[in-house]
């Protein structure tokens, strides 16, 4: 990753921070980073779930549909997102955004 890909992500990552932060549920929260995320990379869709038993319950997301497979990323036990399209997403740029969900959920105690 270049120097100013890596301070671009960072100042976007900042910004981000700050706004996810003033939210008050983790709804406003993850409606929140998923508008933040489809605007930083338009080609993909995301959305949240949480599981029920053996079922998974949409919570919210953004995006356009690519009619692509999803890659589903399993962030607690009870909650994963889908991401669309996340080739198109440097990959250091990806684990970082799997470990905001993380801090995300943390934050709402969130299993």
């Amino acid at each position: 990753m270049s120097t100013c890909n890596n301070s671009m992500f960072k100042h976007w990552l900042k910004n981000t921070l700050n706004k996810i932060l003033q939210k008050e549920s983790l709804l406003e929260t993850l409606e929140c980073l998923s508008e933040e995320i489809t605007q930083k990379y338009p080609n993909i869709k995301i959305w949240f779930t949480r599981k029920y038993g053996k079922r998974l319950s949409y919570i919210t997301g953004n995006g356009r549909e690519h009619f692509l497979p999803p890659v589903k990323i399993d962030i607690s036990k009870n909650y994963s997102a889908f991401i669309e399209n996340l080739s198109v997403v440097p990959e250091k740029e990806a684990e970082i955004l799997v470990s905001l969900f993380k801090v995300v959920l943390g934050l709402y105690d969130a299993e």
